[in-house]
């Protein structure tokens, strides 16, 4: 990065944001793998307000091979049998 570059809510990002010592592991809540997660970057980038540039960065850490929320087991089971319990459209 050259120069500051601030998070979506004005906040200075530094390296050590973006390296993260503890890594999330559990599963991706779009494919049921078991994964540990990356660290993604889904800011805009460089961009110019008035005389001032200015670099947004918005990171998450989300699962490699969706790109989805990685979640401990116990909250995916949770998750899974909500999505079971949906009862068929009755009509009218």
């Amino acid at each position: 990065m050259n120069g500051p570059a601030y998070d979506s809510y004005g906040e200075e990002v530094t390296r050590s944001d973006i390296e993260y010592d503890e890594r999330l592991r559990g599963i991706c809540t779009e494919c049921g793998e078991e994964v540990t997660a990356v660290t993604v970057d889904y800011g805009i980038g460089v961009y110019e307000y008035g005389s001032a540039r200015e670099v947004d960065v918005k990171l998450a850490q989300v699962s490699p091979c969706c790109e989805a929320d990685v979640v401990d087991e116990d909250e995916y089971e949770e998750k899974v049998d909500q999505s079971n319990d949906v009862e068929p459209d009755q009509g009218s």
